[in-house]
């Protein structure tokens, strides 16, 4: 991030993720076990999973911050429209191409580790 103190990270990863991980990586069943974390500093390169708790703090009304992440390699799912391609190689993933932030997209009874399983349309069908 570009603005100190908005993230933290929690040093650990969590396992059994199945069973443990609820939609989009939620976890804050998870919180009375996890800590206080780590304050994420400004321009700081920082090396986690996507096993690794993480959040985004609140930030003063106006601030603006950007964020970077590159993703390497041994992740469950790559959302193709929150991503940019590497043209050199394709992702080693489950490739997904809807927004992982619209819910009317979600089979709510049906996740994977870290996304959807299969999604179902606006109508109610199947994908």
């Amino acid at each position: 991030s570009t603005v100190s103190n908005s993230c933290v990270v929690y040093p650990c990863q969590v396992g059994h993720r199945e069973k443990m991980v609820g939609r989009l990586g939620e976890v804050e069943h998870l919180r009375p076990f996890l800590g206080t974390g780590e304050l994420m500093q400004a321009d700081t390169l920082y090396w986690m999973t996507d096993a690794t708790p993480h959040e985004s703090l609140p930030a003063p009304p106006g601030t603006y911050r950007q964020y970077f992440r590159l993703v390497t390699s041994s992740i469950s799912v790559w959302y193709a429209k929150h991503s940019t391609p590497n043209p050199l190689l394709a992702p080693d993933a489950a490739v997904v191409a809807h927004s992982k932030f619209n819910p009317v997209l979600f089979d709510l009874g049906r996740y994977d580790v870290l996304g959807v399983v299969e999604e179902v349309n606006p109508e109610g069908g199947r994908v």
